[in-house]
């Protein structure tokens, strides 16, 4: 039967394809991100304790070494608590230098996972009186490290290796796809944290240091523990610390979050808004294509009564029309499976790196069941209707109109109408939805960065403190500039760290001269360190004072440059320059010295491009010393040109370093664009395909009216009515779909938009410009859609028209 009307097949199962694809697709997503289970044992049982600052939104959870031992001692809830945080070395021997990216961790955190080692060990010892040899310089390998680095040697436990020119000895490899913690960068290897107890020259260990939060933490519930009973227990060790510690703890929040909702987070609100968006599309197509059954069904109106006459009862032609439907949806949802295959893969390569786990998305069995309960409960969804509307038609009444297709046709008319508002109203949420994400994007790409990325090479150098201490590590930097300063196509060289947009972020309390205040209520402001010409080189503009130069030595006076929001907030109507602050940071050892302002730069973006720039300060990194630094090199022309010749120079300076991260500046702004701008794709392509899909319903409904009226329009036009009061008649009736359907939709779109708030940036999530856009553009598919059936009901001949049944 479907065979037989191959045309009408074809188009149901098309447009169920993009309804079906489209959510299986978005689920792919949301399954690997938010549903799919951590590789770890009993996941569910893993928990995050979020330290926050209950006075900073911003903060990141991030916990301070001191912090993690009170904790880990007074809590009861718990079976293990473990701290992991980032670092990064240059494995050495055995051929070209490697970068690797790796993490300090406490030494039973890889078995509070569960994660069982591949061989060796998945554990340090535990360095109680200090630091013994055996904690610090053990090491385990991550499982495609140990075969890229070591060519799978089975042998490897118990060998060494040499981490930025200190050794180290194999305690382990990890299994294959083992990873923690999850991130765009995969940790290749794992130190314990007991490397952080070791004093560096005079600066006091990391362990030593409570407002120093660089950690982060993974605990894993007591069987008999739940969530709420553990979060009482960390109520109840945030009071204890913040009265033994008011001077650093007395704004700490201590809040348990399941490990995987922890991970997920920031995805969460975007992914849900996508799967509502496919949602609404599914439910347009489900509306589409019963519209198109209930056409079909003022057709097949004789065939059901005959069978009806011949015996059938009422629920077996609905089983009959439900088996059809089904038909339907499953074939949709074949072809939608491989539509949302492709799909996903394109969303692959258009999403930000840093959404995690989100290179895991696929089509695997999960999402084949969801596509099956999808594909089955659509096609009951949209047949259920079209068959109930069958079988209430009088049999007698049927038989005895011998198929005219006035009597049947015309009870369909309301539903057909009704199906026809729905579709306009999804259409109207999807199309709002996609033109605020569209005008909050064009937002984010004018905002003013602060800085200019276009003609910047950036490049990320770790020197190894074993070998560079700080003498030789501002030499090697000081000469490595000279030798960039000589390649062909470089305008200027310099050095700073972090560099804007590129997701690290010192974030340091300070003092002012004069105004002391106790250390929990100290300002804060983003630190960075940079060279002489810094800020001439990635386009910072320096409105007063001067730059850094090399006569500011350590000898010398201690000197700060401040951007204009901290000059205006804390020297409101002041000249800032010789004003006097102390950032709390130092390398050497040395407690922090009040610094001079010598100059005011503009405020910049740093760690993203929907906060407001923040206060800002920057140190010269001749009295601030690091062990890494990013240069920036400014060229005449395309930034990539010079890489080669970048890492030519680091060679020939020092061989055994690695050079990584050797990127243009402009690539930090597009991942700054990245999520928004595939949220705005993909909310964009949904509401183009249910315009469509609205535009293609509202044909049909006004031709199928136009040809069911044609001998009520004949009568008319012979009684004298001429084509403009036919073209009004036909009109009144689409105006009527679109008057109700589009009142709904605003009314949805306004309870709906609400909650794309933390996904808008510059725009009211009421935008009434938006929705005037939205307005102009349905009303002129429609009236396109509507305008070749009422031009044809204008052209009816009377003659015909009377002859028509």
């Amino acid at each position: 039967m479907l065979r037989k009307s191959f045309g009408f097949t074809i188009t149901v199962v098309l447009t169920l394809t993009l309804g079906i694809g489209a959510n299986v697709a978005i689920f792919s997503v949301l399954y690997a991100v938010m549903l799919n289970p951590l590789p770890y044992r009993d996941p569910s049982r893993l928990v995050v304790i979020n330290e926050t600052d209950m006075h900073d939104e911003s903060s990141d959870g991030s916990f301070s070494y001191p912090d993690f031992v009170d904790v880990a001692a007074q809590d009861h809830s718990f079976s293990g608590i473990g701290v992991e945080r980032g670092t990064d070395a240059t494995l050495t021997g055995g051929g070209r230098p490697r970068h690797l990216i790796g993490a300090r961790i406490s030494p039973d955190l890889l078995a509070i996972l569960g994660v069982m080692p591949l061989l060796g060990t998945n554990s340090f010892p535990v360095a109680r009186a200090g630091p013994s040899p055996e904690g610090l310089y053990q090491i385990i390998l991550g499982h495609e490290m140990w075969q890229s680095a070591f060519g799978s040697d089975p042998r490897i436990v118990g060998k060494p290796v040499s981490l930025d020119g200190e050794p180290y000895t194999v305690a382990g490899v990890m299994p294959r796809g083992f990873s923690f913690p999850l991130q765009a960068d995969p940790v290749q290897y794992w130190v314990s944290v007991a490397r952080d107890m070791r004093k560096n020259g005079t600066d006091r260990p990391k362990s030593e240091e409570r407002g120093d939060h660089e950690y982060y933490n993974v605990t894993r519930l007591r069987p008999d523990v739940t969530l709420r009973r553990a979060q009482t227990d960390l109520d109840t060790i945030t009071a204890r610390l913040k009265k033994q510690y008011p001077e650093t703890n007395s704004y700490m929040g201590l809040r348990a979050i399941v490990l995987i909702d922890y991970i997920a987070r920031d995805a969460t609100a975007t992914l849900l808004l996508l799967l509502a968006a496919a949602g609404f599309l599914l439910l347009m197509a489900c509306a589409n294509v019963a519209n198109l059954l209930l056409a079909r069904a003022t057709t097949r109106s004789r065939e059901i009564a005959i069978r009806s006459a011949l015996g059938a009862g009422r629920m077996r032609i609905i089983r009959q029309l439900a088996a059809e439907s089904i038909v339907f949806s499953v074939a949709g949802g074949a072809l939608g499976v491989l539509l949302a295959q492709w799909g996903t893969q394109a969303m692959l390569a258009w999403a930000p790196r840093d959404i995690p786990r989100i290179t895991e998305a696929g089509v695997n069995g999960s999402v084949l069941v969801f596509a099956l309960i999808v594909s089955v409960t659509t096609g009951v969804a949209f047949g259920i209707l079209p068959a109930l509307q069958s079988v209430k038609s009088d049999v007698a009444e049927t038989l005895k109109e011998a198929g005219r297709t006035s009597g049947p046709a015309a009870r369909t008319n309301r539903t057909r109408a009704a199906l026809m508002s729905l579709q306009v109203a999804l259409a109207v949420v999807l199309l709002v939805g996609a033109g605020l994400l569209g005008r909050s994007l064009s937002r984010l790409g004018r905002v003013r960065l602060g800085f200019e990325s276009a003609h910047v090479m950036t490049t990320d150098i770790s020197l190894p403190s074993a070998q560079y201490k700080t003498g030789p590590r501002a030499a090697f930097f000081n000469e490595l500039q000279r030798r960039i300063s000589t390649i062909p196509g470089v305008r200027r060289s310099s050095g700073g760290f972090p560099l804007p947009l590129s997701g690290s972020e010192w974030l340091v309390g300070f003092e002012v001269e004069g105004h002391p205040l106790p250390q929990q209520d100290l300002p804060s402001a983003v630190t960075g360190v940079c060279q002489p010409g810094y800020f001439a080189t990635i386009g910072i503009p320096i409105v007063r004072g001067r730059d850094f130069t090399a006569t500011d030595t350590p000898a010398e006076t201690p000197v700060i440059i401040v951007s204009e929001a901290l000059a205006a907030k804390i020297f409101p109507g002041q000249n800032p320059l010789r004003k006097r602050i102390k950032p709390g940071i130092a390398v050497t050892g040395v407690d922090p010295t009040m610094r001079e302002i010598i100059g005011v730069v503009g405020d910049v973006h740093y760690s993203g491009l929907r906060d407001q720039p923040g206060m800002q300060v920057y140190e010269p990194e001749s009295q601030l010393p690091l062990s890494e630094l990013i240069v920036v090199v400014q060229t005449q022309g395309d930034p990539r040109a010079i890489g080669a010749a970048i890492r030519d120079q680091v060679n020939s300076l020092d061989p055994s370093l690695a050079v990584t991260k050797m990127e243009p500046m402009n690539l930090y702004v597009e991942r700054a664009l990245a999520e928004p701008r595939l949220d705005t794709f993909l909310l964009g392509t949904f509401a183009a395909i249910a315009l469509a899909l609205a535009a293609v319903g509202l044909f049909g409904v006004m031709a199928y009216i136009v040809a069911q009226r044609t001998h009520e329009i004949g009568i008319r036009m012979a009684l004298g009515a001429q084509p403009a009061n036919v073209l009004r008649l036909v009109l009144s009736h689409a105006f009527r779909m679109l008057f109700w359907g589009g009142a709904a939709g605003v009314a949805m779109a306004l309870a709906l938009a609400r909650l794309m708030k933390s996904v808008l940036f510059g725009v009211s999530a009421t935008d009434g410009v938006t929705f005037l856009w939205v307005s102009v553009v349905l009303a002129g598919v429609a009236l396109a859609a509507c305008s070749i059936p009422a031009r044809r009901a204008t052209r009816v001949a009377p003659l015909v028209a009377l002859r028509y049944e």
